[in-house]
């Protein structure tokens, strides 16, 4: 039995996109912010100057952030995105020893 998934990054859908609309391209590279929490920072950071940790803090007031951001700051959220991602676009699995983001 299949299983359909969907996600957004940005709250763009952009797996469907990736898998159907995106099925004739030879997609050479994928460029954005696919963290929420991280786009959310760094919008806050660039149109109000605020700092880092202020705007994180902002972040979870406001509910965009979790309690504990570990994976969406240091990079682990989108990395892991950025692994299914490709994995749909090239039609096989990246995985973390393709990736140079692995843990050393």
């Amino acid at each position: 039995m299949p299983v359909f998934f969907e996600a957004a990054a940005g709250g763009v859908p952009i797996i469907k996109a990736i898998r159907e609309a995106f099925i004739g391209n030879h997609i050479l590279s994928m460029h954005g912010i696919i963290n929420g929490t991280s786009n959310y920072i760094l919008t806050r950071m660039s149109e109000s100057g605020m700092g880092f940790e202020e705007a994180l803090r902002e972040a979870q007031e406001a509910g965009f952030a979790e309690a504990d951001p570990t994976l969406d700051v240091n990079g682990w959220d989108a990395a892991h995105k950025a692994i299914i991602l490709a994995s749909l676009a090239y039609g096989f699995w990246v995985g973390r020893r393709r990736c140079m983001w692995r843990d050393r």
